[in-house]
């Protein structure tokens, strides 16, 4: 008697749902190993015909980041008082309308606390 063998299911990859954010962009860096070992660059482009980030988000850039003494103060007021880092950093978001608003990110606070 032959058995016939159990059918195997083929798993379907579910679609990501992501934005279309291709813009055809030319920029780029070519590279290539030479032979001492180390890298050098044969060819670039460095002309984008897109912003470098979505508009939203530059309040993450380094550059639009500050922390400043009365920020810093105010941090280690509410530290004294026994506020946590993750309370003091959603109270000063609030204050200040938002974390995009606020100035300095949540890494930048948890930074400044000392524990």
């Amino acid at each position: 008697m032959i058995e016939k063998s159990t059918s195997t299911k083929v798993k379907k990859r579910k679609k990501r749902k992501v934005m279309v954010t291709r813009t055809g962009c030319n920029a780029l860096i070519r590279a290539k190993m030479n032979k001492n070992g180390e890298f050098e660059i044969v060819h670039h482009v460095m002309q984008h015909n897109h912003p470098l980030t979505r508009e939203p988000l530059n309040y993450l850039h380094r550059s639009e980041r500050q922390m400043n003494q009365p920020k810093e103060q105010a941090i280690e007021a509410m530290q004294e008082c026994g506020l946590r880092p993750i309370d003091s950093y959603r109270y000063m978001c609030t204050e200040a309308g938002g974390e995009d608003a606020l100035g300095h990110s949540k890494k930048d606070h948890f930074n400044c606390t000392t524990i």
